[in-house]
This record gives structure tokens, sequence and C-alpha cells, in this order.
């Protein structure tokens, strides 16, 4: 098993939006040409379409909070990854793209970029789209993704706490190590800057 490449947006959806986000995202023209660059580059193939997971209600919906004061989230199965919605956050969690060559492959990191600054803009609404990468295990940053109660502000000011400022680029957090392997440090903050399409 590999480790897989995270992202954590702003969520700010109104309640009566969360049923049909689904037919939102399979509609959207921009989002679906970031999903298709990032099939691409990752030699995924066959996207599926995206959808509520099991056990997941219409009536569940209307009242997220409910969920959320039990601690836990609404998942949303969708081409690569999957989407876990908190109280203010969103939760990306992309099995086709491995931390590593996220860190070191602009091909594969450009198109992940793009489906993260997309699904930003579609839910933050008034909020600036931005995104905070990480891995899902085995490096200390990890932690952050059991912070996801809190709003995107609170995650990067715990992680500032905690592990220091964010890396200037996302490849700065990669490094070899002596035993031919290599190492993950830091996390990093994307306001989309220089991302095209």
């Amino acid at each position: 098993m590999g480790i897989d490449t995270h992202a954590i947006i702003n969520c700010s959806l109104p309640p009566d939006a969360w049923w049909e986000l689904p037919a939102v995202l399979n509609g959207d023209d921009r989002l679906r040409v970031a999903v298709r660059e990032l099939s691409l580059a990752t030699s995924t193939h066959g996207p599926q379409p995206w959808q509520w997971g099991s056990g997941i209600t219409r009536e569940l919906l209307a009242e997220p909070s409910d969920v959320w004061s039990r601690g836990d989230w609404f998942d949303l199965g969708g081409p690569m990854m999957t989407l876990n919605f908190r109280p203010r956050i969103c939760e990306i969690s992309c099995w086709s793209v491995r931390w590593c060559t996220f860190l070191t492959n602009e091909t594969v990191q450009v198109p992940f970029r793009r489906v993260s600054r997309e699904l930003a803009r579609i839910f933050a609404h008034a909020m600036a789209p931005q995104a905070i990468y990480l891995p899902d295990s085995a490096f200390p940053e990890t932690a952050a993704l059991d912070w996801l109660d809190g709003s995107f502000a609170e995650i990067c000011k715990r992680l500032e706490r905690q592990f220091g400022p964010p890396r200037p680029t996302i490849g700065s957090m990669y490094s070899e190590t002596a035993s031919d392997g290599w190492d993950s440090n830091g996390y990093y903050i994307d306001r989309f800057e220089g991302i095209a399409g």
C-alpha cells in the first residue's frame, strides 16, 4: 500500500444544496476537464460519476449537524477520489495520486491541483479557493486529518503552531534520504496562483 494524497478545502454549502451536489459536480464542465486531465496523468481509466455513499439519504442530508455532532461525516464517491464533508471542511482523499508522485511529478501534481481548485470554487462560494495538501499517513503532518471539525483558518493556525510555517512549494516537502529512500516534511497551502485552465 502506498501513501495517498489528501487536500483540505473550505466548504460552505447551504443546507438545501447537499442532496443535489452529485448532479452539480457531474454537470460542472470545468471540474470535468480537470478530472479528465488527472485521469490521463495517472493512467486511471473509466472515472465513475459522483455519487453519495451507501446509507446517505435526502433526509440525512437535510440535517447534517446531527451527523457531525456524532463526529461522523458524509462521503461522496467520485472519479479517483472520495470527498469527506465535515461542518466547514471538505477532505479530498485521492487514491489515484500517491504522495511521493504528487511531490515530485508536476505532470500529476498540476492536474490534482486543478481538481482541488475546481472543487474549492464550487464548495467555498464567497471564500477564496485554497487547499492544504497532506499525506494520508506515515508523516507527523497527517495529524491535521484529525482536526477537520474546525475551520480552514483554524486548521492552518494549528498546523503552523505544531509544524511551523507552510513550505514555499509542493516540491520542497520532498527530500531524499541516505538510505536511497525519501521523506516528506511539512505541508503546503495552495492559493492556486499560476495554475492555468
